[in-house]
Order: structure tokens, then C-alpha cells, then sequence
């Protein structure tokens, strides 16, 4: 999505965030650039305020005068953590600033990429099209058992009190009107196949049977690590990019995606040119 924005010319990644939006220029994060936030090098991956998933939807002003205010947790560029609801939230102010129209970023995603490349995908989801929503199942005890000694390790972190901004529950996804919402870091939703074809224009320098949503250089650029000699202090293993992450899988093919809640998966196998992804509505408590 960001890389539509660069296209556009109403955003560049090397640019300071408050070149854009003033008001975040305060509490040691002026030198925070856009790709700093896209690849979780920013410091801020929580909120010292705790407020409702509902009052993301309903008090923005509120919730983006708090992500304004935030003091990053290490000196940004030095570290790379995952900014596991953060992420979502500043790359919505984000939208929300540079973008003309001042839309959020679900409905811009909306208007801007899954509507012209005629791909049903949503972040939140509409309440009328919940119906066909696979509800989400939890992980059993015996599975939360086994995998206790990482859930002491997480609860553990320093970091862990401090992102649990919302106090989301696994059982919280089946409701209607929390799905709704459209959260960027927690509420995609879609049929399998279409995720997998929005990651197949990645794994093709941008466009699939002459439709372009990126320049081949673009895609380039979300290929390119910027996390490389950087301490991991929080969940993550593989280097970061300008938003998503990269490997190499067990072909020794670069490819580039994300995870999700629950063991959910998409990449895009740029060696071979072909988007994958796994989806899953039992929401595992491992990544296995």
C-alpha cells in the first residue's frame, strides 16, 4: 500500500514522518523516517495508554494525539522489534495525512487497490459479508501446555505489558462489529486465493496479465533488508523491509511476506513468480 502512496508521489520512505505529520515530531522522534516505522525500527511498539478497540474506530483524534505523544523505547535505527499493533496504527496516521482525500487506510486500500485489481479483500470486514466469515477457533489447553515455556518467555519480555494496548482475545475476532473495524495491523480479511494473487503481483515485478499495481523498481525496494546488523530486542527472526519481511525458504529462493495471528502465512516467491499463502481459522499458539 505505501508503495502505491511513493508511486503517487505523496510520500517518500526516506523522509522524516514529521515531514508529514508536525505533531509527531516530539519526544525524540524526529529523525524517525517513513521506512524506520515500516520496518519496525521506530522504538514504538507500544502505547504507555491503554483504550479499546472500539475507541479506535470511534475516538481517532484521541487515539492519534496518543501516537503522536508516544516516546520510542530505544533510539530509533539502532534496534528492530515487532510492532505488533503499533505498526498498523502509525501507518494509518499515516494515510490519513498525506492521502488527499484523508481517508484511513482501509478504505484507501479499499478504493485504491483491491477494487481496481478486482480482488475481494478487506481490512475490517464489512458486517454484511460476515456471514461468510469462517469463525475463529482457539488453541486447546493441551497445545497452550506444550508450548508453555515460550508463553513464559514472551510474558517475560519487558515489552509484552506495553504492547497489549488492546487486550484482544482470540474469541474476539468472531464478533461482527470488532471485525468491522479496520484496524490495519490485525483485521485482513479474505478468501485464500485472493491474498495469495495480491502477493502474486509481488512475485511478478508488479502486474499480472497487463493490470500493474507496482514499477518493478518498487518491488524492488520491499526486497532490499534494512534490519541487517541490528540487535532483534522483541519477536522477530528475519529481516525486515519496507513493510514486509525476508527469507529464504528451503529452495533457497528469496521471498518476501508476513505471518499472522494464528499461523497464517503469505510470501511471494519471487524466484519463481508465484504468491503463496497458508490461511488458517484455528488460531495456533505456535508457529508450527
Amino acid at each position: 500500500l505505501f508503495s502505491v502512496i511513493c508511486i503517487r508521489g505523496l510520500l517518500n520512505y526516506t523522509k522524516e514522518v514529521y515531514h508529514y505529520w508536525p505533531e509527531f515530531g516530539t519526544e525524540d522522534k524526529k529523525n524517525i523516517t517513513v521506512e524506520m516505522i515500516l520496518s519496525h525500527q521506530a522504538g514504538l511498539l507500544g502505547l504507555d495508554a491503554k483504550f479499546s478497540i472500539i475507541d479506535y474506530r470511534d475516538k481517532w483524534d484521541m487515539v492519534e494525539n496518543l501516537l503522536a505523544k508516544q516516546s520510542p523505547k530505544w533510539p530509533p535505527g539502532t534496534a528492530y522489534g515487532y510492532h505488533v499493533y503499533t505498526y498498523g496504527m502509525y501507518a494509518d496516521a499515516l494515510v490519513r495525512k498525506v492521502d488527499p482525500q484523508h481517508r484511513n487506510l482501509s478504505q484507501f486500500f479499499q478504493e485504491e487497490i483491491a477494487l481496481p485489481l478486482d480482488i475481494e479483500l478487506y481490512i475490517g470486514l464489512p458486517e454484511e459479508k460476515y456471514h461468510r466469515f469462517a469463525r475463529c477457533q482457539s488453541a486447546s489447553l493441551w497445545e497452550f501446555r506444550f508450548n508453555l515455556f515460550d508463553f513464559i518467555a514472551l510474558f517475560g519480555s519487558p515489552y509484552f505489558d506495553f504492547m497489549n494496548i488492546f487486550n484482544l482475545e482470540n474469541h474476539d475476532f468472531n464478533n461482527p462489529e470488532i471485525l468491522s473495524i479496520g484496524h490495519p495491523a490485525v483485521m485482513g480479511v479474505g478468501p485464500a486465493r485472493n491474498i495469495a494473487i495480491l502477493f502474486d503481483y509481488l512475485a511478478n515485478n508488479g502486474s499480472i496479465k497487463a493490470k500493474r499495481l507496482l514499477s518493478p523498481a518498487l518491488v524492488k525496494a520491499l526486497q532490499e533488508p534494512l534490519t541487517t546488523n541490528l540487535p532483534n530486542v522483541y519477536l522477530l527472526s528475519n529481516q525486515a523491509s519496507r513493510g514486509l519481511f525476508l527469507q529464504k525458504n528451503k529452495q533457497g529462493h528469496s521471498i518476501i511476506g508476513h505471518s499472522g495471528n494464528g499461523g497464517s502465512i503469505v510470501y511471494a516467491d519471487v524466484t519463481v513468480g508465484v504468491g503463496i499463502v497458508y490461511s488458517t481459522n484455528y488460531l495456533s499458539v505456535s508457529d508450527q
